[in-house]
Formats: C-alpha cells, sequence, structure tokens
C-alpha cells in the first residue's frame, strides 16, 4: 500500500510541475477566438464527413448565431452547414450539421483543412482536417459550443491593446 501510495504522489508532483500555472501568467484575451478543438476525419472518396456542433446560448438575451466556414475555395464550395444560423433565446440549444461531401473521383491520400466558425457572443473555431484514404471511417464529431458574453474583468485585460473585433466593435 505505501508502494501505491508513493508512487501516486510522485505522479501527481510530475503532473503538477507540467500542468501548474503561475498566477502571473497571461490568459488569452477575451476578444480572442476560442479554439474548439482540431477534429479529423478520414473518408473514402464518395463518402461524407460530418461535424455536428451542439450550441448553447450562455447569455440573458436572444442572440442569432452563425456558423460559417473558412479555407480553399474549392473546399469550402462541398461543404454544407445546416442551419446556417440559429436564433436562440435564454440558455437555448441547438444542433448545426457541417458536412464534407467528398467527389467520387476525389484523389486518395488527398487532405483538406478547414476552419469551421461559430460566431456569437464570442468567436469559437474548430480546425477540421478532412483526409480521403482508399478505406475511410464515417466517423462523425460532436462539438460542444457554451457562447456567452464574458462579463469577467482580469488583471490581465489592462495590459492588452486596443483591437477591434471582426464586426467592427471595439475590443478591450
Amino acid at each position: 500500500m505505501d508502494k501505491a501510495r508513493v508512487l501516486k504522489d510522485k505522479f501527481v508532483e510530475k503532473l503538477d510541475k507540467v500542468f501548474h500555472r503561475s498566477a502571473c501568467d497571461l490568459p488569452p484575451p477575451c476578444w480572442a477566438p476560442r479554439l474548439l478543438k482540431q477534429v479529423a476525419n478520414y473518408i473514402r472518396p464518395g463518402a461524407t464527413a460530418t461535424i455536428r456542433l451542439r450550441i448553447t446560448n450562455g447569455g440573458m438575451n436572444t442572440r442569432n448565431i452563425t456558423v460559417e466556414v473558412a479555407g480553399k475555395p474549392e473546399d469550402v464550395a462541398q461543404i454544407q452547414i445546416t442551419p446556417p444560423s440559429v436564433l436562440l433565446t435564454s440558455m437555448e440549444r441547438e444542433w448545426v450539421t457541417v458536412s464534407f461531401a467528398a467527389p467520387a473521383d476525389a484523389a486518395e491520400w488527398s487532405n483538406r483543412e478547414v476552419l469551421v466558425w461559430v460566431r456569437g457572443a464570442q468567436n469559437h473555431y474548430a480546425r477540421w482536417i478532412i483526409g480521403i484514404e482508399p478505406i475511410g471511417k464515417d466517423i462523425r464529431h460532436e462539438l460542444l459550443v457554451e457562447d456567452a458574453p464574458d462579463f469577467v474583468h482580469r488583471w490581465s485585460d489592462h495590459f492588452y491593446c486596443n483591437h477591434s473585433l471582426p464586426g467592427g466593435g471595439p475590443g478591450h
């Protein structure tokens, strides 16, 4: 029992060193986009890759939230977003599906990379890698998007410069 406890204590100590952040570390600024996740789908030619986004409006006001993709025009043209925007009341949630249909004659061993943007009170994004392989798997990813205004005033906000938000509004 003592050996197990010693091993556990050493493991926890190492984890603490790896993940411990100093109180002086600057968190990301409130105006910066938030990474949801990087996901990858590896599909066969003619198959479809899918991401489902469960978007929750965590604010007190009704909010229109839009989903869009950015990347090479030929890749973006093959992506469907259903629905492209949702109007959510306070604490309401809705599903949005983003899918990429690979052409039947798509070159095997090719990759595409797009950014899936969710724009509401905050800007969120997922980096989506789509690989075309001879033996692909139809895997559907589900990402949770908790969208709410950032009302937390941090000490570090005083050290950032003024930045404008993508919609043209002022930043901190």
